[in-house]
């Protein structure tokens, strides 16, 4: 039977490049529904026109839809989905339709921690590489590793937009996050280390899944991705 892992964290705590790695070291589907959606906005067909414009007005394109297109691409694989199911009406449909999430893997990251971050990625706009001012500076600074073109600072960075978005992840994943952990499915992983202290947390969630079972220990508390620091 198909595992399915399903991945959530705030704005700047790494998620994507957390769930490439973890994808390529289970040989997962990565299913990431924002990729997804605007791959299939270019599509010459009537779906296409409808994710596009959906997309075009910056709305949320409708569950039935999304529902439709992740189930089509998951098929028999192992999965690991990245941005789905947002909402509970869809983590509902997914269990109505017999597909179980194995496992709910939450990145947490304190506010500060998130913001700092922001204030220091810089990104190519010519390939899309992203660097750190501190954590990943390139070696030229302000210049690209990968192309050589100049690197900037998002516009959606700043600290007002962060703040947003983090406000709106909160508001948003919190229902889903309750709906999960009400089923035991949820593993918080403290995403303020480096990027390997992270993925290590996050191979160890998964790994039980494709090792002889072993019991684990619950987590001591809980938090969404977006919290005060605990000093855990």
């Amino acid at each position: 039977m198909p595992r399915h892992f399903l991945i959530m964290g705030p704005p700047q705590a790494g998620k994507g490049t957390q769930a490439q790695l973890l994808a390529e070291r289970f040989s997962l589907l990565h299913l990431a529904t924002g990729n997804l959606l605007r791959e299939i906005s270019q599509e010459h067909s009537e779906r296409g026109r409808k994710v596009s414009d959906f997309l075009a007005r910056g709305e949320y394109v409708p569950d039935d839809l999304v529902t439709n297109l992740v189930i089509e691409r998951m098929n028999a694989h192992d999965v690991l989905l990245d941005g789905y199911p947002r909402t509970v009406a869809q983590a509902e449909t997914l269990e109505d339709l017999g597909i179980r999430v194995d496992r709910v893997l939450v990145l947490n990251v304190p506010e500060a921690d998130l913001l700092q971050r922001a204030a220091e990625r810089l990104t190519c706009p010519q390939c899309g590489a992203i660097f750190s001012l501190t954590i990943d500076p390139p070696k030229v600074p302000w210049i690209c590793d990968v192309c050589g073109n100049g690197l900037a600072q998002r516009l959606d960075d700043a600290p007002a937009t962060v703040q947003h978005r983090l406000k709106v992840y909160v508001k948003r994943s919190e229902p889903v996050v309750q709906w999960y952990l009400s089923r035991g499915l949820v593993e918080f992983v403290d995403g303020r280390g480096s990027i390997a202290d992270v993925q290590s947390q996050l191979v160890a969630a998964v790994a039980v899944f494709y090792v002889a079972a072993r019991p684990q220990e619950s987590p001591d508390s809980v938090a969404l991705g977006v919290g005060k620091d605990r000093g855990n």
